[in-house]
């Protein structure tokens, strides 16, 4: 019998489709954190002097460069789908937060729209608060 993932698997929403499907799932998440909500104009062939190709390789930079008419101009900031895919990693809460610079709020409701629970971090960072010890006696 296999153990079930915590997190199912992570649907790619169809603006970031063509990203993953062109450079894989890693680059371009290393895309959207590097570029993400700026223009990135796109040279006919890059020689590897630009910071795409420098970021992800020239190969992989050429092969995203053949899709830009399938691109939008502004590349997406992803952080929705990035911070479902870093918990199906098995990402900490506070680590998913630091790394795509948003707030445990915003997390929270990452996992509320894609109607997955938001379990406490196991290393114990976001542990509720003890309640009152049975072993205390009572003033009054």
């Amino acid at each position: 019998m296999t153990a079930r993932h915590p997190y199912p698997a992570v649907r790619v929403p169809s603006e970031l489709q063509v990203y993953v499907d062109t450079i894989g799932e890693q680059k371009a998440m290393d895309v959207f954190m590097a570029f993400g909500g700026t223009h990135l104009n796109f040279d006919y062939r890059t020689k590897g002097r630009s910071e795409l190709a420098k970021l992800i390789g020239t190969e992989d930079a050429n092969a995203l460069i053949e899709q830009a008419h399938r691109l939008p101009r502004r590349v997406p900031l992803a952080n929705y789908w990035m911070a479902l895919v870093l918990a199906r990693r098995g990402w900490t809460h506070t680590a998913i937060c630091r790394h795509l610079r948003v707030s445990e709020t915003a997390l929270r409701n990452y996992f509320k729209a894609a109607g997955r629970d938001f379990p406490r971090d196991r290393e114990g960072g976001d542990q509720p608060a003890p309640g009152p010890d049975d072993r205390q006696m009572t003033l009054f």
